[in-house]
């Protein structure tokens, strides 16, 4: 399974601007997380974090980091599935799977992989859990985005950067079937992220 970590950075002065954090709830001196389903019964799960708010649903997922008190508007970065591939052979996958929430996780059964994030009050991390390989080869992952925000590469991943802030999406990586974890190439190619497990792996 790929798995990929993508972490809202706050430069702002205070968090906050057009989105609310979730603050401390419990009182215990750190951020917490709220997560919830929509109150307009579309299905959709709603997470509140210390530096970032998202939302799960069948169209994909969608990160808004905030980016501060003097940010003009909320900047989301929507994510989906558009593409996985196995040895250049295309993979079924139900592109319309409604998500579903348990404790601090998102999982979408798309059929023979699960699309799970996993979510802190500060970061949420994406992997994809392959309940068999049907075939050998190459695995790709290709997610499909849409942001206003600039694109980059750095030394720990790939970069979505605006005046306020930026985002990291964290190189992905791979757990064969004995656990082992490899590096997983992560990169960006036109308006999409890909994810390759190589087939030695």
């Amino acid at each position: 399974a790929a798995d990929a970590q993508y972490t809202g950075e706050e430069s702002g002065d205070n968090a906050g601007g057009s989105v609310s954090t979730a603050g401390d709830v419990d009182g215990d001196g750190f951020g917490d997380l709220l997560v919830g389903a929509s109150e307009n019964g579309d299905g959709a799960i709603w997470a509140v974090g210390d530096r970032y708010k998202a939302s799960f649903d069948a169209s994909g997922a969608t990160y808004v980091p905030f980016f501060g008190s003097r940010a003009p508007k909320c900047f989301p970065i929507h994510l989906r599935i558009e593409e996985i591939t196995l040895g250049g052979m295309p993979i079924a996958f139900d592109a319309s799977a409604q998500p579903v929430h348990a404790g601090n996780r998102i999982v979408f059964d798309r059929g023979l992989v699960d699309e799970v994030y996993d979510l802190t009050p500060n970061s949420i991390e994406q992997s994809f859990v392959f309940e068999r390989m049907p075939a050998q080869g190459e695995l790709l992952v290709r997610l499909a985005v849409d942001s206003e925000l600039a694109r980059d590469i750095d030394a720990n991943g790939l970069v979505f950067s605006g005046e306020l802030g930026s985002v990291h999406y964290s190189h992905a990586v791979s757990f064969d079937e004995t656990g082992v974890r490899h590096a997983a190439p992560t990169a960006f190619e036109g308006d999409a992220i890909t994810l390759r497990v190589p087939a030695e792996q």
